[in-house]
């Protein structure tokens, strides 16, 4: 178990913002960190990444403190992509992709062949490799955010860490991306919302409610309807799904709505 919180606790100003959250992310797993919004998710996943420097409690990767290794030995180990990249300037994607090369170069030092080949290698992966040319800020969402899963591949990390991977885009390419991390073999920590994608691809998930824990398991055991209830306040309906066996959530509606669609 290579990435490890211990009792981890963070202030942002004067709020705390998680409290005394404990979690293991297994070798080559397929995790998800579940909650609803302001739950603490973005925060946690900071903090993994070096980003939020915990008022208590250790982040650990390999059983040393993130914060006290160097951001370059870090980002070697654990790649990261966020919620949203705005990008103010023309870039074109093979740049994009090539800035995930930066830990691995020298300061200042040009591109190399291993560079060029390890980016051909990454935009191949995600299926973007006739988007190499294109300036960034053209492509849609789900192509953006294939780049940026480019881009974490150049790193050459066996941890990857994303941010909410699938907000504002399309069943299609929801699923894409979760199909594609999936099948990349490394160790794999992502934040979601939609509980249902969550049950399909997660090995395992934990649900924070307030910055706090409060269940970890496999999906089957941690989305139920009293958990749902109880966390995000919302009425629901779990069910099996139909080839896959793990839980999906349909909403209820309120039966003053019902009645006044009859």
């Amino acid at each position: 178990m290579t990435l490890e919180l211990r009792d981890v606790s963070v202030d942002l100003g004067p709020r705390r913002i998680l409290s005394d959250v404990s979690l293991t992310v297994r070798d080559r797993a397929f995790v998800g960190l579940l909650g609803p919004n302001g739950s603490g998710k973005t925060t946690l996943l900071k903090s993994v990444t070096r980003v939020n420097r915990p008022a208590a409690g250790s982040v650990l990767l390999d059983g040393r403190t993130v914060h006290e290794l160097r951001a370059r030995e870090v980002a070697r180990r654990i790649a990261f992509v966020g919620q949203e990249t705005v990008v103010e300037f023309d870039i074109t994607v093979r740049d994009m992709v090539m800035l995930g090369r930066l830990p691995h170069q020298r300061a200042y030092a040009a591109d190399n062949e291993t560079d060029r080949s390890v980016v051909a290698s990454a935009l191949a992966t995600v299926d973007c490799s006739h988007l190499a040319t294109r300036t960034f800020h053209t492509l849609s969402g789900g192509e953006k955010q294939r780049v940026l899963v480019a881009r974490a591949l150049t790193q050459q990390a066996d941890h990857l860490v994303l941010d909410e991977p699938t907000a504002h885009l399309d069943i299609r390419y929801q699923t894409e991306i979760l199909e594609l991390v999936a099948g990349l073999g490394l160790t794999v920590l992502v934040a979601l919302h939609d509980l249902g994608l969550a049950a399909m691809y997660c090995d395992e998930v934990h649900l924070l409610s307030s910055g706090r824990l409060c269940a970890s398991g496999p999906p089957g055991q941690v989305i139920t309807v009293e958990r749902v209830q109880q966390v995000y306040g919302a009425d629901v309906i779990v069910i099996a799904h139909p080839e896959t066996g793990t839980p999906q959530l349909l909403p209820r509606r309120a039966v003053s709505n019902l009645r006044a669609a009859r």
